[in-house]
């Protein structure tokens, strides 16, 4: 399964706020242990700001980033390209 969107641009706020609710958006940025910075489904639009708090907070802000339908379209990426699904 490829994501939705393999953006080829940076998470801004501006590109963060445009998003669909409801998508899986998931950071091109990894901890040491290959766990993304950031995964999370997108939240209604009045509870963007406080999400955008955690991105911003967890360095996922002005990364490249992937979006999927859900968490398993994300892990069906990883087994396909045999990684271990290792999410938040």
């Amino acid at each position: 399964m490829q994501p939705d969107e393999s953006m080829n641009q940076r998470l801004t706020k501006h590109c963060f706020l445009r998003l669909t609710e409801g998508k899986y958006l998931v950071s091109n940025t990894h901890h040491a242990s290959g766990i993304p910075v950031f995964a999370q489904y997108v939240v209604a639009p009045e509870k963007r700001e406080t999400q955008w708090r955690h991105i911003v907070a967890s360095g996922a802000n002005g990364r490249h980033f992937f979006l999927f339908d859900t968490c398993d379209g994300y892990a069906q990426m990883l087994q396909r390209f045999g990684f271990v699904s290792r999410l938040n």
